[in-house]
């Protein structure tokens, strides 16, 4: 059985469409953290100066005490909402990035399964392999099982 010049361009076209899908996905996300940084700084030199004020404008000791505490908060506050807005932006790459596998992965088992079925059952690899690689729940099950097995002896 040999591949035909169209199957064979399809499946170069849909890789490269599969390899560009996970490349703006890592720059979207890239974006964000660059995005989220960015504001961050900003607004902490912008803080940090009006608290340096505060603090120059402090008329004794015990006033600037009590200003540099009451700052302290706020600073604390801001820093868990960064790290929750790093999380949340992982954790939405990471899951678009999982779709994206899970359906390739999809696409895979259609098309090995497709091929199985359409070779003489006398070449066939193993009778139940396009059984056991519709119950995988995912790529590396059935990538292993794909390495592991052979063809039957003559």
């Amino acid at each position: 059985m040999s591949i035909n010049p169209e199957q064979f361009a399809a499946a170069n076209k849909a890789a490269v469409d599969s390899l560009l899908s996970v490349a703006n996905t890592a720059l979207a996300s890239a974006e964000r953290i660059a995005n989220l940084n960015f504001e961050t700084v900003r607004s902490v030199v912008d803080e940090s100066m009006a608290n340096t004020k505060a603090l120059m404008d402090a008329k004794d000791p015990k006033e600037a005490l009590s200003i540099q505490t009451s700052l302290a908060k706020p600073s604390l506050e801001k820093a868990v909402a960064y790290s929750r807005s790093m999380v949340e932006i992982s954790t939405q790459t990471q899951q678009e990035l999982t779709k994206m596998l899970e359906s390739q992965f999809g696409d895979f088992q259609k098309n090995i399964t497709g091929l199985l079925e359409k070779l003489p059952s006398r070449h066939r690899l193993v009778p139940t392999l396009p059984f056991l690689l519709s119950r995988a729940q995912s790529p590396l099950p059935a990538v292993l099982l794909m390495a592991c097995v052979k063809p039957p002896s003559k």
